[in-house]
């Protein structure tokens, strides 16, 4: 692994669950790992990862609720300095409760697009002191992870191109209702 520091939001399960157990069981792993999730306690799965690596620590923020930036910006902090947080990726993300036109609500569509748009920006600046002070750890002025680096994720759902699971497929095909 090239970063030294990686933080990996919506680690209880799925995809960042999956990203947190490939990074922590790599051949070089960084030497921090840190496994965002809403619910520490219910991450039973994250908890059994750790329990196994050193370097993995667990931290909670629900990334819906702005309050609670502070807080988590302090725990990491104290995590990663003085070097900084190196990778950033923004996995945190939820679907609404139905995709079909004529069932979506406005209110699922709105957290839906707080969580997996407004969210990922937010917390990034909330964290860009840390991967600054990653970056200026490194000599150059080059884009790597070997400084600093966010990496924001999507599901399939997300892409209007390739989603066959949602109801307004393509621009040329009709709506389902």
């Amino acid at each position: 692994m090239l970063s030294r520091s990686v933080l990996v939001t919506g680690s209880n399960r799925g995809l960042g669950l999956e990203l947190v157990k490939q990074i922590s069981a790599s051949s070089t792993p960084p030497e921090i790992i840190i496994a965002a999730c809403r619910d520490r306690e219910k991450a039973t799965s994250l908890q059994a990862v750790a329990a196994k690596h050193q370097n993995m620590h667990i931290v909670e923020i629900d990334v819906s609720d702005e309050a609670s930036y502070k807080t988590f910006f302090e725990d990491v902090e104290k995590i990663v300095s003085p070097k900084g947080l190196s990778l950033l990726i923004n996995n945190a993300g939820v679907a609404p409760k139905s995709t079909r036109i004529n069932m979506v609500k406005w209110k699922q569509m709105m957290d839906t697009f707080s969580v997996n748009t407004v969210a990922p920006l937010m917390l990034t600046k909330t964290l860009r002191a840390l991967l600054t002070m990653a970056a200026s750890q490194t000599q150059g002025n080059d884009l790597s992870v070997r400084r600093a680096a966010v990496i924001n994720m999507s599901s399939i759902l997300g892409s209007i191109a390739d989603n066959d699971q949602g109801s307004i497929k393509c621009c040329h095909q009709i709506f389902e209702c």
